[in-house]
C-alpha cells in the first residue's frame, strides 16, 4: 500500500528543486562564462556550495521522512522477530545524535552571531547561513524520524501487545 502524503510532506522537495534549480544556474552560467567570455562570477562559487549544503542538510530530512537514510540492517536479518524493537532502539539513537548536532550548531551560530563573519565574495551575506541548514537539517531529522519510523515502530510494537 503506498503512503498518502499530505502537502506538508513535500516541502522538503520544494526546497531541494529550487536549491538545485539555482546551483544549476548559476554554475552552468559561472562554465558558459569562463567559456566563452574568460569571465567568472566571483560570487558563483560560494553561492553554489551554499545551496550546495542547503541541498545536504535539507535531504537529511527528506531521507528521514522515506525512510531512505542509512541505517545498519544486517542485524534485522539475524533476528526477525525483534527487528521492529531493534530498529526502534536504532532510530532513538539517530534522534539523540541529531538532538546533539542541533544543540551545538545552535551555540556555534550563536557565537559567531557575536562576532559576525562574512563572505569573501559575498560581503553582505552573513557566514551563519552556512550553519543555519545544520539546524534545520537535523530538527527537520528529528520530526521526520519521529513522523516516519519511531511512532510506526511504536504502533507495531503496541499492537503486537
Amino acid at each position: 500500500m503506498e503512503k498518502e502524503y499530505r502537502w506538508h510532506d513535500h516541502i522538503e522537495e520544494w526546497i531541494l528543486c529550487i536549491c538545485f534549480g539555482l546551483m544549476t544556474i548559476i554554475v552552468g552560467a559561472n562554465v558558459i562564462l569562463r567559456m566563452c567570455f574568460s569571465y567568472s562570477l566571483a560570487w558563483g562559487d560560494q553561492a553554489a556550495r551554499i545551496l550546495f549544503i542547503w541541498c545536504t542538510m535539507i535531504g537529511v530530512s527528506l531521507a528521514a521522512l522515506k525512510g531512505t537514510h542509512l541505517k545498519v540492517e544486517a542485524i534485522n536479518a539475524f533476528f526477525p522477530r525483534t527487528a521492529v524493537y531493534i530498529n526502534l532502539v536504532g532510530d532513538v539513537i539517530s534522534l539523540i545524535y541529531a538532538v546533539v548536532v542541533c544543540y551545538f550548531m545552535w551555540t556555534y551560530i550563536q557565537t559567531m552571531m557575536e562576532f559576525p563573519q562574512y563572505f569573501s565574495a559575498i560581503p553582505w551575506l552573513p557566514a551563519t547561513v552556512m550553519y543555519i541548514p545544520g539546524i534545520i537539517g537535523m530538527g527537520g531529522f528529528c520530526i521526520r524520524l519521529c513522523q516516519g519510523s519511531i511512532i510506526p515502530n511504536l504502533k507495531a510494537i503496541r499492537e503486537k501487545q
